[in-house]
């Protein structure tokens, strides 16, 4: 009789190579660290971090080994995104009316700062003369779709475009474009200095929205990763800048509920790759949300 066949399960062996690039990426050594404008972040005035958490950035730059693995789920959209990205800048570097240099790498070093600001534009354009930005970025769409009705575009991505303007005194203005990675839902934004204030501010084209202020301020960044710096330097964990929930024993869960009212998670340490270990150190449970009384 002839044996059963046996097909291999390819998405268990695509998980696997996800899981074994993830572990040779940490085994690779590194030395020194610069600063991303992805993780750029600010203290606003009420105490509140927007953007990246410096304790993760901390682990991050320490090579501290990761103690969350990321789902299968999470992986094949970040690839998602990447296809997205490629294709779309292949579609718009044909287009004769701009000329756009894809993946557009720089390094500038700040006055206070000791580490470089490294970034990789997703496109630097030229048009009418002008040089500007542009930045892709890919959402579900209905986390995309309450972003535009919020009146978007998200602030850590603001903050993202603000080191490059203030970083390259050539570009004139940056376009913020998103996409729906599920329906094709799109958004754009441009971002750019009032000519008689000096100001930088954002503008929706699509869906049209008016010109509004942007009140974040480059300095303000560069003082958080001079912060990170110090801490690298004194090997000092820096404080939680965001609040999770924890279960009964301790653990990091995304929602609780007590007297009708739920409490949630920050989604910077849902998505953290140092959630449990971060939470396992002293003063979780001072930090941890309160659920009241």
């Amino acid at each position: 009789m002839e044996p059963r066949a046996q097909p291999p399960k390819f998405l268990e062996l695509l998980d696997e190579a996800y899981i074994q690039e993830d572990k040779k990426r940490e085994e690779t050594p590194r030395v020194g660290y610069n600063h991303n404008p992805s993780s750029a972040s600010i203290v606003q005035d009420d105490g509140t971090v927007v953007g990246a958490c410096l304790r993760s950035l901390y682990y991050k730059v320490t090579q501290e080994p990761s103690s969350d693995a990321r789902d299968l789920t999470s992986r094949l959209q970040a690839d998602f995104g990447n296809g997205i990205h490629d294709r779309l800048q292949e579609k718009l570097g044909k287009n004769s009316k701009i000329r756009l240099l894809s993946e557009n790498p720089g390094k500038v070093l700040v006055d206070s700062l000791t580490h470089e600001i490294s970034f990789r534009l997703d496109g630097l354009v030229t048009h009418k003369g002008e040089q500007g930005c542009l930045e892709i970025k890919t959402m579900q769409s209905f986390g995309l779709q309450r972003m535009v009705k919020e009146g978007g575009p998200k602030p850590a991505h603001i903050l993202q475009i603000l080191c490059y303007l203030a970083t390259n005194e050539n570009l004139r203005w940056a376009a913020l474009i998103y996409f729906g990675r599920d329906n094709a839902y799109r958004a754009e934004y441009h971002v750019y200095k009032d000519p008689e204030t000096q100001q930088y501010v954002l503008k929706g084209i699509t869906p049209n929205q008016p010109e509004k202020a942007i009140n974040y301020s480059f300095d303000k960044i560069v003082s958080r990763w001079k912060e990170l710096e110090v801490a690298v330097e004194k090997k000092e964990l820096p404080r939680r800048d965001f609040k999770a929930v924890l279960d009964k024993e301790g653990k990091v869960t995304a929602k609780r509920t007590k007297n009708g009212i739920d409490f949630k998670t920050s989604y910077q340490c849902s998505y953290c790759s140092w959630q449990a270990k971060c939470w396992a150190e002293p003063g979780a449970e001072e930090d941890a949300v309160k659920l009241g009384r």
